[in-house]
């Protein structure tokens, strides 16, 4: 009687001892990769906040200037102050008004004369 039941307790207590073994490494894997992947995305949150303040400490400053006006919706031409390099439009239209005022005809006769 008594050593059956002692068998049944040690046997009882060796077969808790496996089932905590193999539930705590269960748990210690499910929690080591829940604690990853939090830190993951709680990363990945603080720096899409970052990023889209400024890309200047990402990608550095010259291709920054550029991202920036991008993800800003800003003309490139004037992120990169380059709007009277490329604002030509003005110029071209005046240009074209001088042409206008000039009598091209007047021009060819002048060539033309002394040929005919």
């Amino acid at each position: 009687g008594t050593k059956t039941v002692c068998r049944k307790v040690v046997h009882m207590l060796q077969l808790t001892g496996v089932f905590s073994a193999l539930l705590g490494t269960i748990s210690l894997v499910s929690a080591s990769v829940l604690l990853a992947v939090s830190f993951f995305l709680h990363d990945a949150c603080e720096m899409s906040d970052i990023i889209t303040g400024d890309f200047e400490p990402f990608v550095g400053d010259k291709v920054a200037t550029a991202a920036n006006a991008c993800f800003n919706d800003t003309n490139l031409a004037e992120a990169f102050n380059m709007t009277e390099k490329v604002n030509f439009q003005q110029k071209l239209d005046e240009g074209l008004k001088q042409l206008d005022k000039i009598n091209v005809s007047q021009s060819f006769q002048i060539v033309l004369g002394p040929l005919s």
